[in-house]
C-alpha cells in the first residue's frame, strides 16, 4: 500500500513502522486498513503535509466493527 502513496512529503518506511498500531486498530482487517492509510492520505493532502502521521492515522474515524473490535488501552502504544 505504502508504494502506491504518491505524497510529496511521505517517508517509506512509515507504515511498516506503526504495522502493529495498524493492526490493532483495524483488528487485522484489509478493508479497514485500506480505510484508514486513505482517509489519512487525503487529509494529509488537506492540510498539506503530504505526509501520513501517526497523529493523521489516529485522526481518522473508522467503520464501526473496526471500532468495535477494538479493545479499550489497545491504541496507547
Amino acid at each position: 500500500m505504502e508504494v502506491a502513496l504518491r505524497l510529496r512529503h511521505h517517508r517509506p518506511g512509515t507504515l511498516e513502522r506503526h504495522a502493529e498500531y495498524l493492526h490493532r486498530r483495524t483488528a487485522g482487517v484489509m478493508g479497514s486498513l485500506s480505510h484508514l492509510i486513505r482517509a489519512a492520505a487525503l487529509a494529509s493532502i488537506e492540510d498539506s503535509s503530504q505526509r501520513i502521521t501517526k497523529k493523521l492515522l489516529a485522526d481518522v474515524h473508522l467503520d464501526v466493527r473496526a471500532q468495535e473490535r477494538q479493545r479499550p488501552g489497545d491504541l496507547s502504544a
